[in-house]
């Protein structure tokens, strides 16, 4: 069965519940881009998907959901790459509650 056909289980949580684990996700988010920009000091600037999956701890399907939301990225060879700068404004502006 692909990930596509799964049947998909909805789970209703209190606002409280909601407020906390949203909230530790961006900690984490801050923390990995924290994380990158001391890359980006080394000049590593742009990553790869997979460099991208590994500083977030995640897989292929969250960075490409994150693209569907407006992540920018850019081709290169048969790579996908992203700007630090691009994931950082994204992170603070898209993944918000």
């Amino acid at each position: 069965m692909t990930e596509k056909n799964m049947p998909r289980l909805v789970v209703q949580l209190p606002e409280e519940i909601e407020h906390q684990i949203y909230s530790q996700i961006v900690a984490l988010s801050r923390q990995a881009v924290a994380e990158v920009t001391k890359s980006v000091a080394n000049n590593k600037r742009y990553v790869n998907q997979a460099e991208l999956c590994d500083m977030f701890k995640c897989g292929i399907p969250v960075i490409n959901e994150w693209r569907a939301m407006g992540l920018k990225s850019f081709p290169k060879g048969k790579s996908i790459y992203f700007d630090m700068n691009d994931v950082d404004r994204f992170i603070e502006e898209k993944l918000k509650f």
